[in-house]
């Protein structure tokens, strides 16, 4: 009858067949006052799900105003204490510790089962290019698009045929053929990276927050490690971008097989009726991971005491509620994550606040606008080649090292399959004149 949560429908899944969906607009006029409500005070959530047509398919969701932060750089505190070893702060001083930590036996099990640095190309969040910002290159995160562009003062160009990405690569060959980085990021699943992290096998790093993988207690071992700045005069960039409210589709998107899609789309406006009902499918019910101040002033975040490494904070979130795929919310009504009430709720604040000023800037970031399915096709037809490529090199490259004749061919390949094509695709968004 309905598809729930934008992680099931992509936008090209449902412009490619409008016709197993239902036009919406009538049915959300008559069926829905709470969205339309938003619709009132915030134009551009109904923009956003309004295609070049007039019509409506699917219903929104805005996260709130927030840094869109995707990873964070942690580092084993407990380790450089014990081998009286300072912060790095430079990308050389990196090296010496990563080197100290495969040596030197920091988990003090007696073993050389030590991995410096943990990576996995499995893992959203975990990504090899997560440190290509300290070469000041890049969106501020990992994925395939973010990495591939760097966007500054509103021009888009590339970033992974710079003489900056080259000796990213370099760099990370460098630590892979030493054994510094892990051998095995390039195969392994997430399964396998985050036992590594439970087994107190890694030095460092990248995660959403280091609650994912670890309990309340075992969080405190770790601090956040902040951008290195590999090249002098180029600032660093962070995985993240400063107060970005994110406006997403496809939350709610009835079928042609739904017989009753006024009820369904009731269902979705019934759950936003009030902010307890919408924290109740977002989060489970009141008090098991949020709760509401004594004086009626707003609510809060609370991390349990009985979470675990195999069942930590993250996973609660997701198993008892809905998180981000929920019913709407304004900023005032999400939960805080207050210090004073639940310390390891407000853990990921502040290790964001240690990384804030590396975010992209306002001004960088990529409007939230529609993009019809035309333009959505072009992207991603160019795409598939490109992306596979520059993948398939970086591993190589990383792994084995490459030779001049061998980045010169890569650089020239790049273009041909439509490097500057994809890059004019995103300098036509950023500059509104898609179609």
């Amino acid at each position: 009858d309905a598809f729930w949560g934008s992680i099931s429908l992509t936008d090209t899944d449902v412009n490619q067949n409008k016709s197993l969906f239902v036009e919406l607009t009538d049915l959300i006029a008559e069926n829905m006052p709470n969205l339309n409500r938003v619709f009132e005070t915030d134009p551009s959530m109904k923009a956003i799900i309004t295609d070049r047509n007039g019509e409506i398919y699917s219903l929104p969701k805005k996260l709130p105003l927030r840094p869109q932060v995707n990873d964070i750089m942690y580092i084993n505190q407990t380790w450089l204490d014990a081998l009286d070893l300072e912060m790095p702060d430079t990308y050389e001083d990196l090296e010496a510790v990563l080197e100290a930590f495969v040596t030197q036996d920091p988990n003090g099990n007696g073993q050389a089962d030590e991995i410096p640095y943990c990576f996995s190309e499995d893992m959203w969040c975990a990504y090899a290019t997560n440190t290509m910002g300290w070469w000041g290159i890049g969106d501020g995160a990992g994925s395939d698009t973010t990495s591939s562009k760097s966007t500054r003062d509103g021009v888009v160009s590339g970033s992974v045929n710079t003489d900056e990405y080259r000796q990213y690569l370099e760099y990370h060959h460098m630590l892979y053929s030493e054994g510094l980085m892990d051998q095995e990021g390039f195969s392994q699943n997430t399964e396998m990276f985050s036992t590594k992290i439970k087994s107190n096998q890694v030095g460092t790093y990248f995660a959403w927050t280091a609650l994912e993988y670890l309990s309340s207690e075992q969080e405190k071992d770790w601090v956040v490690l902040p951008p290195i700045q590999a090249l002098e005069g180029v600032d660093p960039i962070a995985n993240g971008e400063v107060q970005r409210s994110t406006i997403q589709k496809n939350k709610w998107v009835v079928t042609n097989q739904c017989e009753y899609p006024e009820a369904a789309i009731r269902l979705w406006d019934y759950q936003s009726r009030d902010v307890e009902s919408a924290l109740t499918v977002a989060l489970s019910e009141k008090g098991k991971l949020w709760d509401e101040y004594e004086d009626g002033s707003g609510y809060y975040f609370v991390v349990p005491e009985d979470t675990t490494p195999e069942f930590t904070f993250e996973h609660m979130k997701y198993t008892y509620g809905t998180v981000n795929d929920g019913p709407l919310l304004t900023i005032a009504d999400t939960p805080k994550n207050d210090g004073e009430i639940s310390p390891a709720a407000a853990l990921r604040d502040t290790m964001v606040d240690q990384v804030d000023e590396y975010f992209i800037p306002k001004e960088d970031q990529l409007p939230q606008t529609y993009v019809s399915t035309e333009a959505i096709d072009r992207r991603t037809f160019i795409e598939t080649d490109l992306f596979a490529y520059i993948k398939q090199f970086r591993a190589q490259a990383i792994m084995n090292g490459f030779t001049d004749a061998e980045w010169d061919a890569y650089v020239e390949r790049l273009d041909q399959l439509q490097y500057q094509e994809w890059l004019q695709w995103y300098q036509d968004m950023m500059d509104g004149t898609l179609e």
